[in-house]
C-alpha cells in the first residue's frame, strides 16, 4: 500500500489529542461519501488505514486500541469488497462522536 501521509511521523501524530486524531480519520470517511469513483474511494480507505495504524501505534493509546482494531477490520472488508456507503456513514458518525466528547475530556 502506498504511503499517503509522507510528512506525518508517529511522533507528530502522537502530539494530537485523541479527538483530533479521530476527526482526521473521520474526514477520510467523509471524503469517501462524496466521491463517485471506487478507485478514489479506495485511496481514501488507504489513507484512513494509515491514520488508524498511527493511532493504534501511539503508546498513549495502546490500552484502548480494541475498538480501533475492530474498525480497521471492518474497513478492510469494505476495501476488499464492494464499498457500502451506509457502513461508511456509521464509521464517520463513530469518529465524529469523539469531537462531541471533547468537551467532557
Amino acid at each position: 500500500m502506498t504511503r499517503h501521509h509522507k510528512t506525518l511521523t508517529p511522533e507528530k501524530w502522537a502530539q494530537y489529542p485523541r479527538y483530533k486524531q479521530m476527526l482526521m480519520i473521520g474526514s477520510e470517511f467523509s471524503r469517501i461519501l462524496h466521491l463517485k469513483h471506487e478507485e478514489d474511494q479506495k485511496r481514501c480507505i488507504e489513507r484512513a488505514f494509515e491514520l488508524i495504524d498511527l493511532t493504534i501505534a501511539d503508546p498513549k493509546r495502546r490500552k484502548r486500541s480494541k475498538e480501533l482494531l475492530r474498525l480497521r477490520e471492518m474497513l478492510g472488508e469494505e476495501y476488499i469488497g464492494r464499498i457500502d456507503l451506509r457502513k461508511i456513514e456509521q464509521y464517520y458518525a463513530y469518529c465524529l462522536d469523539f469531537a462531541k466528547l471533547r468537551k467532557y475530556a
